[in-house]
């Protein structure tokens, strides 16, 4: 007897990424497709995984996304940048295309809950997950649930204490100098005038540079929500030894403030995503399967 299937669809702003998994995340087939107009990349999604007869699909989108069940435009894209997909009804698209359950939320919280059911959060109750990459984005998990509010958190937009000496007008068309602004890789890539992602770190003092905003975004959200782990995910976070810096500088901007995390032990409190390079089509797998009767 054939084993559940459950579908998995990470949204981009550049790429689709869809998977099959089974009941326990196990990635049974993927496929990626470039994010084109609305109506064409839709009609794709739809096509594959009604080919692969799955039982649920769990989506995990680029935002802003309406999460109010309650609002009148639930489960559509908003205000994006990328013009074409402002006010598509993403959920209603593809609940009807698909004929299955469909379970919708942000493409970090996606990834957030699959490290907390299989990976690095796993028996956590307040964690965060930190995606740098084109952009800057934060999923949370508290009091043992995902949160959302009043829509979800846009933590890729904080403002935060600019780098000792640091000039760059930042490159956030909403804010200039958030954190997205200022760490995401389009503006280190134009903070340095470079075109390829790895001469950025051949640049004199990147590494504690992009290590200090990230830093700074952990320990306001550690000092304001009481983590208990912070997981990176992103190719930004993919640098080798980035992720050993932003520990070492995290530490030294908690200041033994709280008693915990330790700073001995900060590679027990900040990691890299465990189901790399997964984390998004398995978290909005199991999203799905976990959700769907919700």
């Amino acid at each position: 007897m054939k084993g559940l299937r459950y579908g998995g669809l990470e949204c981009g702003g550049t790429k689709m990424v869809m998977a099959v998994c089974d009941e326990k995340g196990t990635v049974l087939d993927t496929a990626t497709i470039p994010t084109q107009a609305p109506d064409e990349t839709l009609e794709h999604i739809v096509a594959y995984f009604k080919e692969r007869d799955v039982q649920t699909l769990g989506v995990g989108a680029f935002g802003p996304v309406d999460l109010n069940f309650a609002s009148p435009t639930f489960g559509n894209i908003l205000n994006t940048p990328k013009l074409a997909w402002q006010n598509v009804p993403l959920l209603k698209t593809l609940k009807e295309g698909a004929g299955v359950p469909v379970v919708l939320d942000t493409d970090v919280n996606a990834a957030l809950y699959g490290e907390v059911v299989l990976g690095g959060a796993k028996g956590i109750d307040h964690a965060a997950y930190i995606t740098v990459g084109t952009g800057i984005g934060i999923g949370l998990w508290l009091n043992g649930r995902l949160y959302h509010g009043s829509l979800h958190s846009e933590g890729g937009h904080m403002r935060i204490a600019r780098f000792p000496g640091d000039t760059f007008e930042g490159n956030c068309p909403f804010h200039k100098d958030c954190l997205e602004g200022m760490a995401a890789g389009p503006a280190l890539l134009k903070r340095y005038n470079v075109e390829k992602p790895e001469e950025i770190w051949k640049q004199e003092g990147s590494m504690d540079l992009e290590s200090h905003y990230i830093a700074e975004a952990i320990t306001d959200l550690t000092m304001l929500l009481s983590l208990q782990r912070v997981i990176l995910g992103g190719g930004v976070c993919d640098t080798p030894g980035l992720v050993e810096r932003i520990r070492e500088m995290t530490a030294e901007k908690l200041g033994d403030y709280l008693p915990r995390p330790d700073k001995n032990q900060m590679d027990q409190f900040i990691l890299p995503a465990a189901l790399y390079p997964n984390q998004g089509i398995v978290g909005a797998a199991v999203l799905g399967r976990d959700f769907s009767t919700i």
